[in-house]
């Protein structure tokens, strides 16, 4: 069931947030699975992170909405993890379709490791498909700017931002400009991690429908297309 992240009165719907929130927490389930869990990677300081999203929405559900999803691993590639995912409502409308790339990460260096040599690489099904990749966050002209401070509560079990969260940070600085407007295609690119405490400067612009949020504090942290209609 969906609970309420960002609710958006405008237009029923919950925050994108809550979107990749479900593609994170099937994610941990179906890594518990496969034993790839969190907790086994400990066993070798390692954590996984995120490096790509994307999402094609038909529509984000609503609050209370029961839902069903799916998530499958493609092979891993070049030290990453494929991941995709299928959001359906209880009645079997498809909702969402999207696609991460996960790496494995030294949990003190934060550098990726070669998971061949920790016995963690992963095939995937040769049955399940693969969804296409969306290509690189387009840039766009810069027409504003904000500050954002990490709230205690977005804070992950790393000491970081959650993922997830980088989205009510970009879907905030810009609602005013898209309320009642809903999010079509989602591809964000993750940079570095923003700790605990730390802070950003957000910079968005749009051309249309489509959006472009960057953060950055002494280094580029994401950047991220939305495109609403």
């Amino acid at each position: 069931m969906i609970c309420s992240r960002e609710y958006d009165y405008f237009t029923n719907r919950t925050g994108l947030s809550a979107l990749f929130q479900i593609f994170q927490d099937i994610s941990a389930v179906h890594c518990e699975e496969l034993g790839r869990s969190p907790a086994r990677l400990y066993e070798d300081n390692l954590i996984w992170v995120v490096v790509r999203h994307f999402a094609r929405i038909n529509r984000l559900p609503s609050p209370g909405e029961h839902i069903k999803v799916n998530t499958w691993i493609a092979d891993t590639k070049h030290g990453m993890f494929p991941r995709y995912y299928k959001l359906f409502s209880a009645e079997g409308e498809e909702l969402a379709s999207g696609g991460a790339l996960w790496a494995m990460v030294d949990a003190d260096t934060r550098k990726m490791v070669n998971p061949d040599n920790f016995g963690l690489s992963m095939e995937g099904d040769p049955n399940d498909p693969e969804l296409q990749m969306s290509s690189l966050v387009k840039k766009l002209p810069v027409s504003g700017k904000s500050v954002f401070e990490v709230p205690e509560e977005f804070v992950d079990e790393n000491g970081h931002l959650n993922n997830t969260h980088y989205y009510d940070a970009a879907e905030n600085s810009i609602a005013h400009e898209t309320a009642g407007l809903n999010p079509m295609e989602v591809r964000t690119s993750f940079i570095a991690e923003l700790p605990r405490g730390a802070a950003m400067d957000l910079s968005w612009g749009h051309e249309g429908g489509l959006w472009y949020i960057s953060g950055e504090s002494d280094h580029p942290i994401f950047k991220m297309n939305i495109r609403y209609e």
